[in-house]
């Protein structure tokens, strides 16, 4: 692929939902630079990255805390005063962006990850899994999102999953947006997942060129 996306965000429905696991798989696949906005606890994103996908060049988050906690806790804990809005994004092409939690986050004592995707807009893709209210946060997601370029919504699958075809098809038809699949990977099948991946979302990145 000749033209690509210069950077994008990869946001979230919920905490742990696959988000870091998706962008290791995404920046295989696309030759991709990994960064996380705001890391908050270890072992760090970053790490997980590194342990995937080893040959994924990583950049510094804009802010670390030492707090696994949500960020305006964390940022009390450890008496550090910052606005949030004000966290630089590298100005390289082909960046990730991972964001933490999902959408509405806090990201400081006033503002969310949402209120940052607004100041600083860019096109994203936003990643789910398969469990009970998942639709709610899925739907409440990509509503607030709206007025965004969305690329699609990713499901993470995993052997467990119960009713993914029939959550699938409500999305799909409530929504509109591109929903494709990654499976759960180890580094070992890494390059498989992001053969997959690449073959489900290049067309998708194509209409937002």
């Amino acid at each position: 692929m000749n033209t690509m996306l210069r950077q994008l965000y990869i946001a979230g429905i919920h905490t742990d939902v696959g988000k870091t696991h998706f962008s290791a798989a995404f920046c295989k696949a696309f030759s991709y630079t990994y960064f996380k906005l705001l890391q908050a606890g270890s072992p760090t994103d970053e790490q997980r990255v590194k342990e995937l996908s080893p040959n994924t060049e990583i950049l510094p988050s804009a802010l670390t805390l030492r707090t696994a906690a949500s960020p305006h806790i964390g940022r009390k804990y450890e008496n550090l005063t910052y606005n949030g809005l004000h966290l630089k994004i590298p100005q390289s092409d082909k960046l990730l962006i991972e964001l933490a939690g999902g959408i509405f986050t806090p990201l400081d004592d006033k503002h969310t990850f949402f209120d940052y995707i607004l100041a600083h807009p860019r096109p994203a893709i936003v990643v789910g899994r398969y469990y009970l209210g998942c639709i709610n946060h899925i739907l409440l997601t990509l509503h607030a999102m709206q007025n965004m370029p969305i690329l699609a919504l990713v499901m993470l699958k995993d052997t467990k999953d119960t009713h993914r075809d029939e959550i699938d098809e409500f999305v799909r038809s409530y929504t509109k947006i591109p929903l494709v699949h990654i499976q759960s990977y180890t580094t070992q099948s890494l390059d498989s997942a992001a053969n997959k991946l690449s073959c489900e979302l290049t067309p998708y990145i194509q209409e937002l060129l």
